[in-house]
């Protein structure tokens, strides 16, 4: 916001006024030249956040898979150690 208000004060408000002296150029360019520095900045960090993100994303996609792999054989441990359904049908109707 404080950018902003130096932006209008120093470029537009002259402007309005008629002022194209050699300070009020100068005065332009450093603001031109503040404004693209801070966009640059703004989207370095931007990428940067936007790589930082990626990153856990792709960890925690990974990590889904083991929990996934592990829970598949998990249940198959247990498929071939219980008995199943028939057999224990079977059993249940002898006695």
């Amino acid at each position: 916001m404080a950018v902003l208000i130096f932006v209008l004060a120093t470029t537009i408000f002259p402007f309005l006024t008629g002022d194209t002296s050699w300070n009020f150029r100068v005065t332009i360019l450093i603001s031109e030249l503040a404004m693209w520095f801070l966009m640059e900045r703004s989207v370095a960090f931007m990428d940067m956040q936007k790589a930082k993100i990626k990153r856990q994303k792709e960890l925690v996609e990974e990590k889904q898979r083991e929990i996934i792999a592990s829970i598949h054989y998990a249940k198959r441990i247990q498929t071939s150690l219980l008995p199943s359904e028939r057999k224990i049908t079977n059993d249940l109707n002898r006695n």
